[in-house]
């Protein structure tokens, strides 16, 4: 099994006491503050873009780089790499960003050798030789080649994934603290793909009704931020288009598809759950 993101209370430090803000929200304890998950997500909101976007980012590509750096002759983490035959089309190209410390021409090329050596003893003629041969021609027979090829998900995303409903589910809990509330509105928010997933996962959470305000107030926002750069390009506007307006149509491709390389592209894929990648990231 690959390393679990790190564990977190389902609400850590919310203080069930009386004290709220102008916004309702109750006061995270100082214990609370104190907690790293706290902090990251806090930090991450002065990225532009999508804050759980760029967490899972952030921590698939560290992931990747414990694997490369410290793990990739690990008897157990090379087996499960065969697997699940390597990494996702977004996890492998992500190998070249890291950096060159972690030596991740070196170590794709040991998990690449296992692949393609996977690779080429399930495509091979096998001949047929007696009643145990002729069994297991027949199991292998029965199922697709991919299949057999690949038994598991990309771990990457499932590391990815595990972070991605910690932090969800830290960022609802957070809307109740009024401190990081109010820093969340005044960010970029989350992107639309991540609200729909908070909405499915946590349907009952007494803070979805905010995040769904919120993230209604920055849609509205959005939108005539590119009302007014459409208009601008008319022959006979004569005001200059603004920064924020001019970087208006690439906030919006963030805001309704999420960071790149976060979800997948939907070409192969055969479910119509059009939210998640081809792996259960």
């Amino acid at each position: 099994m690959f390393p679990p993101p790190s564990v977190i209370p389902a609400k850590a430090g919310i203080q069930e006491g009386p004290e709220r803000g102008k916004h309702g929200q109750r006061n995270v304890n100082e214990p609370a503050r104190q907690d790293s998950f706290y902090f990251k997500l806090f930090d991450r909101l002065d990225a532009p873009g999508c804050p759980i976007c760029g967490i899972v980012i952030h921590d698939s590509r560290s992931y990747l780089d414990s694997v490369l750096y410290e793990r990739v002759t690990d008897v157990p983490t090379r087996e499960a790499l065969r697997e699940s035959f390597g990494l996702c089309n977004p996890h492998t190209w992500l190998l070249r960003d890291l950096p060159a410390s972690s030596a991740p021409d070196l170590g794709f090329a040991i998990i690449a050798q296992d692949l393609l050596n996977r690779f080429h003893g399930m495509t091979g003629p096998r001949p047929v030789s007696g009643w145990r041969t002729l069994k297991s021609w027949l199991t292998r027979a029965s199922s697709t080649l991919r299949a057999r090829l690949k038994k598991t998900t990309c771990p990457a995303c499932v590391h990815g994934a595990r972070s991605e409903s910690v932090h969800l589910r830290q960022l609802l809990d957070l809307l109740g603290d009024e401190t990081f509330s109010e820093k969340y509105r005044g960010s970029s928010g989350i992107c639309v793909p991540h609200f729909l997933i908070a909405e499915e996962s946590h349907p009952a959470h007494p803070r979805l009704a905010d995040l769904r305000h919120i993230q209604r107030r920055k849609a509205e926002a959005l939108r005539g931020t590119l009302d007014r750069f459409i208009e601008k390009h008319d022959h006979r506007a004569r005001d200059e288009i603004t920064p924020a307006e001019a970087r208006a149509w690439t906030d919006s491709m963030e805001f309704l598809g999420g960071k790149s390389g976060v979800f997948c592209s939907e070409l192969h894929r055969q479910s119509s759950h059009w939210m998640r990648g081809s792996s259960t990231r």
